[in-house]
This record gives C-alpha cells, sequence and structure tokens, in this order.
C-alpha cells in the first residue's frame, strides 16, 4: 500500500504542478509573449509527452506563427489534427479549423 500511496502523491503534485503551468501560459499567450508562451509548452511537452489538449497545441502553434518559426507551426498544427476529430462539421472558430490554417500559412511561409 505504501509505494500505491507515494505514487499516488507524485501523480497529484505533477497534475497540480500541469494546472499552476497551464495557468501561466493562458496569461502569457493573452499578454501576447509569445517567447515565453512557446518556452513555457516546450517545457510542459518534456514533463508530459502524451498530453493530447488541442487548446495548448494550438496554444503552441500561434506562438510559432507569431515568432515567424514556419516548421515548428506547421508541425504543431500537424501534432494539434492528431488530437481533434476528423468527422463531423467543420466549423469557423474550431481548433481543427483555426490548426489547419495555421499549418497552411505555415507551410506557405517556409
Amino acid at each position: 500500500a505504501e509505494p500505491r500511496l507515494a505514487e499516488a502523491q507524485k501523480g497529484l503534485l505533477s497534475a497540480m504542478q500541469n494546472v499552476a503551468k497551464s495557468r501561466h501560459v493562458v496569461k502569457l499567450f493573452v499578454e501576447k509573449q509569445w517567447e515565453g508562451v512557446v518556452q513555457q509548452l516546450e517545457e510542459m511537452q518534456a514533463m508530459f509527452p502524451d498530453h493530447r489538449n488541442d487548446k495548448l497545441w494550438l496554444m503552441q502553434a500561434r506562438g510559432y506563427q507569431q515568432l515567424g518559426r514556419w516548421a515548428d507551426t506547421t508541425r504543431a498544427a500537424g501534432l494539434l489534427m492528431q488530437c481533434v476529430g476528423y468527422s463531423g462539421r467543420w466549423e469557423g472558430g474550431q481548433a481543427r479549423m483555426m490548426g489547419v490554417l495555421m499549418g497552411a500559412a505555415a507551410a506557405l511561409g517556409m
């Protein structure tokens, strides 16, 4: 029971750190501090390589786009597309629609 408890505590601490970091990233995004957005999200990826939050991928793609990092924008947009569903209606404002638009614009910018 003791190893399970320690593992659960470690997981909970990690999740709490992720939430705090996510809030910080949103603050940086709203303030248009693109270098900070990209740096924080890259750190989060290293900590949680399997994260599948489409909003974070979208924010990362936007940060790369604003910094003129076209290859990174295209990569982040592609990873975003892996997180979202392909079926259903395509409507403006959806993460997948914005991801496609950013990825296409970045490909043209390369």
